[in-house]
């Protein structure tokens, strides 16, 4: 082979790589601008959950009681809350409307038992989210 045909090669070779860098870069600022838009919905919903359990907060505690149907809707939007990021900010106000009376009038044996195995289960994913956040909030 000769000089001007590996000069060739070198040349093409040098060439090809730059185009590929060049398309890296491209195609990793369209994943980076593609998921920014992912990255802000999170965000806004973990700021929407926030909102409406700190309202679900005051409006509970003035009330000295919550209603079962309540404490499900704000375990579930804690529940939500925790896996989008959450803090521990919002586990003392869980903690709070836990400790409150539940009202429940007309709910009679196992639908009190399932009420009750649920409200468990998110103490204990209220502790646990506790723990991973340096054993308090």
């Amino acid at each position: 082979m000769d000089f001007k045909a590996v000069l060739g090669e070198v040349v093409f070779f040098v060439s090809a790589l730059g185009i590929l860098s060049g398309g890296a870069a491209m195609i990793r600022r369209a994943i980076v601008k593609g998921l920014s838009p992912l990255h802000k919905l999170n965000d806004a919903t973990r700021a929407m959950l926030q909102f409406n359990l700190a309202r679900a907060h005051r409006d509970y505690m003035g009330d000295k009681f919550i209603d079962r149907y309540a404490l499900e809707t704000v375990y579930d939007m804690y529940m939500a809350y925790q896996e989008l990021g959450g803090n521990g900010f919002i586990t003392r106000l869980v903690r709070d409307l836990e400790a409150l009376p539940i009202s429940m009038p007309g709910v009679r044996g196992e639908e009190v038992d399932n009420i009750l195995q649920k409200r468990e289960r998110i103490v204990k994913a209220v502790e646990q989210a506790e723990k991973e956040n340096g054993g308090g909030v």
